[in-house]
C-alpha cells in the first residue's frame, strides 16, 4: 500500500531482527549430521556389494534346498486333525519348565 504510514509518525523502519546464532549452529550442526548419516549409508551399501558371500547375499539363495521342499505327491496326504467345524482345534501338550531356584525355607 502506497501512502501507509505506521503509528508514531515518520519514523525509519527498524530493521528485522538478525537471526539468533544458536539456531544456526543447530541447523549447521543438523545438516552435518544429515550428511555424515547418508555418506555412511552409502558407504555400507558398496561394502556389502562388493563382497555379497561374506554377508549372506550369494545368487543362488533363491530357492529353499531340496529337503526343505513340499513332497510332490499325487495324493493330497491325511490331515492330522478332523472334527466338526464347530470345534475348536486342540491345544498342544504344555510341558512345565524346570525350577531354576530351590524352594523357599519355611523359617523366614
Amino acid at each position: 500500500m502506497s501512502g501507509y504510514y505506521s503509528y508514531g509518525g515518520g519514523q525509519t523502519p527498524t530493521p528485522p531482527p538478525s537471526q539468533d546464532k544458536g539456531s544456526t549452529a543447530l541447523r549447521a550442526v543438523l545438516i552435518t549430521a544429515a550428511i555424515a548419516g547418508v555418506v555412511t549409508v552409502v558407504a555400507g551399501l558398496l561394502i556389502v556389494l562388493k563382497s555379497p558371500a561374506e554377508y549372506g547375499l550369494q545368487s543362488n539363495r533363491d530357492a529353499l534346498d531340496l529337503q526343505a521342499q513340499p513332497k510332490q505327491t499325487a495324493q493330497p496326504e491325511q490331515a492330522w486333525f478332523q472334527a466338526p467345524a464347530n470345534v475348536p482345534p486342540p491345544l498342544p501338550q504344555i510341558t512345565p519348565a524346570p525350577r531354576c531356584c530351590p524352594p523357599p525355607r519355611s523359617g523366614w
